[in-house]
């Protein structure tokens, strides 16, 4: 996650506008994807996008939701935990009830 926040942090540089925060799901959260996706046997492009694409919207749904969102918080709030963790849970059952 800190290599993703980093590159996002200088892609974006620290931006709090909608596309920023947008980007900086998608780069942060295609590193926590990547890395998860070690572990799997397959799939891990799917995976990774999944989390990058979640990630993006989980921080769109927080700038949207949170008041100071200028205060560069390191990872999305609570709304956005929620989004993220449905998204990437649905995305996961459907792999294994699929597989």
């Amino acid at each position: 996650m800190a290599a993703g926040a980093a590159v996002s942090a200088f892609v974006t540089g620290s931006g709090t506008e909608a596309a920023d925060v947008m980007l900086t799901g998608l780069i942060t959260g295609a590193a926590v994807g990547g890395a998860q996706s070690l572990l799997l046997s397959q799939g891990r492009a799917v995976w990774t996008a999944i989390n990058a694409t979640g990630w993006s919207f989980g921080w769109l749904l927080t700038s949207l939701v949170i008041v100071d969102i200028e205060r560069h918080h390191a990872v999305f709030g609570s709304s956005g935990a929620l989004l993220v963790t449905l998204l990437t849970g649905l995305a996961l059952r459907r792999t294994v009830v699929t597989a």
